[in-house]
């Protein structure tokens, strides 16, 4: 994600936020904020992994 689709991602939490538990929106932006990385985040990891190639499930067939 961009850091503008970072920003639109955690503004819409934000109002989500405001609008059913009746918080600030500086307090929901800070959630929405954190929502958003940590969904980049894990949607990044989740790649990063797909795209190692299948270990061997023991580990004298690795060659350690």
């Amino acid at each position: 994600m961009t850091k503008s689709e970072l920003m639109l991602y955690a503004h819409s939490e934000a109002r989500k936020m405001v609008i059913a538990k009746r918080i600030s929106y500086k307090e929901a932006m800070v959630f929405g904020m954190r929502r958003a990385h940590n969904k980049n985040e894990t949607e990044r990891f989740v790649v990063a992994q797909l795209a190692k190639p299948e270990m061997p499930k023991f580990m004298w067939l690795r060659g350690m």
